[in-house]
């Protein structure tokens, strides 16, 4: 017989696992219910993970959650809108208050929670799976939208105090983390893959581009550093010798600043808007990648960059080094003029050494492919030793 264990009676504290183990049967342990909520706001590579994720364990999964709504299918439109504010609005009151009263109920399947900040509205149990993305909110809370970081800094909290089974998406955010907070009882380390729908396929170029330019793909804000980079590309005088710069990403915090930067800088070029066609002409095309973040949880446009065969400059010390590997142009995100020097280094390069390097760096980013993420989540949900 199946006894339902209603979490939403009990403490903060997290479910004892023998407790757990007495109170669900087999086909409730089995299985999984994953909360989504981000997709509601969010459509950046987290958003791309989590889907990848759903779509390729649907036998494992019970239920997908969107705040406190169940559903098959994404929300989208004004719907979606609807359930993100609600969602921001009781999070944003419970970073406030400590408010930890009327959360939703966890029910009997454990959770996979696909970013940290949905803890803050459901039952957490030491049972249940985090993913964590990167620490910045909690490292350099200047950095993003303003109370991003009281938020998350609950949500860890919370994380802390319950113990529940983290994954990383890199090696850098887990030193990170254990840096701030301590070893954690237990945490994988699970990097996503390159995205396959951006390999072949259609090229459209964008409006206004033109060849040969360098690109930089990634959300546009102080976070990536664009006005840096983009000061870099005015002293390096690679304007007056026919490239542009190009960059295309969701605009963030910071994103006035480097608008602004860009409209008073020749040969700059910020899209608006690019589709996956885009995408993959400008991958196709750019001469070189360039992105000097100051923070990072994983970096997949690098990736992204270096399997459609481009050289990329990135902050040295960085995840970024870490997905790139050796063979990328490592530089000092604080230095315009070490990133001035690695541009002019990356289009002027011999192409023997070009290709050799990017040969290099191929080899590397082929552990992170679709099978690997897959096999590795498939791994993760099916093991019980794994909570």
């Amino acid at each position: 017989m199946l006894i339902v264990v209603d979490v939403t009676a009990s403490s903060d504290e997290c479910l004892n696992p023998k407790t757990l183990e007495r109170s669900l049967s087999s086909e409730t342990l089995s299985k999984w219910c994953v909360d989504f909520s981000l997709a509601l706001y969010n459509r950046t590579g987290k958003y791309f993970i989590g889907l990848g994720l759903i779509n390729h364990n649907q036998d494992l999964i019970d239920h997908v959650a969107y705040w406190r709504i169940f559903r098959k299918d994404t929300p989208s439109g004004l719907f979606a809108r609807l359930l993100g504010k609600l969602e921001a609005m009781e999070r944003d009151l419970r970073a406030k208050t400590g408010e930890v009263r009327w959360q939703a109920k966890a029910g009997a399947s454990r959770w996979l929670h696909l970013d940290p900040l949905t803890v803050m509205h459901r039952k957490l149990r030491e049972c249940d799976v985090v993913l964590c993305h990167d620490l910045g909110p909690i490292t350099h809370p200047e950095l993003f939208g303003r109370g991003t970081g009281d938020v998350y800094k609950m949500a860890f909290d919370r994380i802390c105090r319950v113990q529940p089974h983290l994954v990383f998406v890199s090696h850098a955010s887990a030193h990170k983390f254990e840096d701030v907070y301590g070893a954690p009882r237990k945490a994988s380390v699970i990097s996503p893959p390159i995205r396959s729908d951006l390999v072949g396929g259609v090229l459209e170029r964008p409006e206004n581009v033109e060849t040969p330019f360098l690109l930089t793909v990634g959300s546009i804000g102080a976070r990536k550093n664009q006005a840096a980079a983009i000061r870099a590309f005015a002293r390096s005088n690679l304007g007056s010798r026919g490239f542009s710069y190009v960059l295309c990403g969701q605009l963030e915090p910071g994103s006035e600043q480097v608008n602004d930067l860009a409209r008073e800088t020749e040969g700059v070029v910020v899209l608006p808007y690019v589709s996956d066609d885009n995408i993959r002409w400008l991958y196709a095309n750019a001469k070189a990648f360039v992105l000097p973040s100051l923070l990072e949880g994983f970096g997949m446009p690098v990736a992204e960059a270096i399997s459609a065969g481009l050289l990329p400059v990135v902050s040295q010390g960085t995840v970024l080094e870490e997905v790139a590997g050796e063979g990328c142009l490592p530089v000092d995100p604080t230095s315009v003029e070490h990133i001035c020097q690695a541009m002019n280094e990356a289009v002027t390069m011999a192409e023997g050494e070009r290709a050799a390097r990017v040969r290099q760096m191929q080899s590397h980013v082929s552990a992170y492919s679709e099978e690997a993420f897959h096999r590795n989540w498939r791994h993760l949900l099916t093991d019980r030793d794994a909570v």
